[in-house]
């Protein structure tokens, strides 16, 4: 990748992810790039491709989800599976009471890698969507102060906790999951959830690694 292309992408991801950090924003001045020891060099392959996956919700076990957060399973729904372009996802509500609104909103999704051919403004490139993705997966961690890596989760994982937010690469593709939670929700927030373990444990439950 040259230099001015490298420079192209580092200030189109930084506008980017700076439209949507919710207060997460880290500066990165003086911070210094090009460590790549977060890649899991002994990444031992996919169980699944992207191909082979139809619905993200079909990734997803209501039975587990539900003893996380102390629930019957049927208080756990899977809503609005939706795929665009190269992107297939899957909203999940989970159900805290029998009032109408008093559910916790979870996501899943996976998306696949893009070539430089098919992506002619550097978009998914920059945004660590393409098959060069290693530079972006850094600057991404890096604008985020609530970020952190984690270890032997696919080829590389990044926890937001701001976002309550695990995002994996995998051979070819991505999987992001969303812990169920309400930002506004007292009660919710007052339990201290580990939402970065219950992102974890559907993760390892989704059968792609």
């Amino acid at each position: 990748m040259t230099n001015y292309f490298k420079t192209a992408l580092l200030g189109l991801i930084v506008v980017l992810f700076s439209a949507c950090s919710n207060g997460d924003k880290k500066s990165i001045i003086g911070a210094d790039f090009g460590d790549t020891s977060f890649v899991n060099k002994n990444y031992a392959g996919n169980k699944k491709d992207f191909k082979d996956i139809g619905s993200p919700c079909d990734l997803l076990r209501t039975d587990q989800i539900a003893k996380i957060y102390g629930v019957p399973v049927e208080k756990v729904k899977l809503d609005r599976p939706n795929e665009v372009g190269n992107s297939k996802s899957c909203r999940f509500l989970v159900f805290m009471s029998e009032e109408e609104f008093d559910y916790l909103t979870g996501f899943i999704a996976v998306e696949s890698e893009v070539a430089p051919s098919d992506d002619p403004g550097g978009i998914a490139q920059a945004t660590g969507g393409g098959t060069d993705w290693v530079e972006a997966w850094e600057l991404r961690k890096t604008l985020s102060k609530s970020s952190e890596y984690l270890p032997n989760m696919g080829k590389a994982a990044i926890w937001f906790n701001a976002k309550r937010n695990l995002l994996i690469k995998l051979d070819g593709y991505s999987l992001s999951i969303t812990a169920p939670g309400a930002a506004f929700n007292t009660k919710e927030q007052e339990k201290k959830r580990d939402y970065k373990a219950v992102a974890v444990e559907i993760a390892k439950s989704s059968g792609l690694f």
